[in-house]
Order: structure tokens, then sequence, then C-alpha cells
């Protein structure tokens, strides 16, 4: 038998308990030999119980995207994409720039991306200009 349907029969007293209490006390659950009675099935609760509940974090992402639109209307989808991942990255640092390693990696990926950045205005400027002159046409 697998384990889901071994854990279907097991007799677990959770009308009282939360979510995270009932997982815990399965989690807890021992074989004779003191290993987990299930880990295949623990593995994959934890995994689910990962997963967020709620769109807060996306809504939270759109505020932002918002609010810095409404600041600095000019900015282009590229802007924007470049400033969020700046501001997550910082996070990792609690927002202090003093405790950011600049690493030889780093050092390449900025200048490859600015030289992307100065590539794709090039191009956006070379569209334009087709433009105009396809209008004066």
């Amino acid at each position: 038998m697998d384990e889901f349907t071994l854990f279907q029969l097991e007799p677990i007293e959770t009308f009282s308990l939360s979510v995270d209490q009932h997982w815990q006390k399965v989690f807890e659950l021992k074989k004779a030999d003191g290993s987990a009675k299930y880990p295949l099935l623990c593995k994959v609760i934890k995994a689910l119980l990962c997963i967020p509940h709620g769109n807060a974090d996306l809504e939270r992402g759109f505020s932002e995207n918002r609010r810095m639109l409404l600041e600095r209307a000019r900015l282009t989808i590229h802007n924007v994409n470049g400033i969020r991942q700046i501001l997550s990255h910082a996070k990792r640092f609690g927002g202090d720039p003093s405790k950011f390693v600049v690493t030889p990696t780093i050092i390449k990926a900025v200048q490859g991306s600015s030289k992307r950045y100065r590539e794709r205005i090039a191009a956006e400027e070379s569209v334009a200009k087709r433009r105009c002159t396809d209008l004066s046409k």
C-alpha cells in the first residue's frame, strides 16, 4: 500500500486542531525503528504548505508598479522590471547597500546590462526615426 492510503487509515484526532497543528502531529508519527512513518507524504505536504494561500504578494507588486509609474510616467516596462529587481535584491540585505558585496560576476552582469540597455535604446531610436520618415512620405 502507498503512504497516502496508509495515512487515510490512520486514526488521528484532528477536529479541534488548526491545519499546522494537524500536520505537525502527522510529521511526528514514527515507525517502530524511529524513522518517519510517512516521509514522502510529509515532503509533499511541506511543499504544499509553502505555497501562498492568497494574492497579497501579487497585489503588492501591482501597487508598487502603479506607484512607480505614477511618480515617473516615462518609465518603460524594461525600466520598471529593472527597478523591481534591484528593490527585490536589496531586501535580501535589509535595504542596507553597505552589506551588498560586489563580486566580479556582479560587475560583469552590470556591464552586460548596460550594454543591452544601450543597444535597446539605439534600436528604439532607429524604429522611431523610421516611423517619422514613413509618416513624412
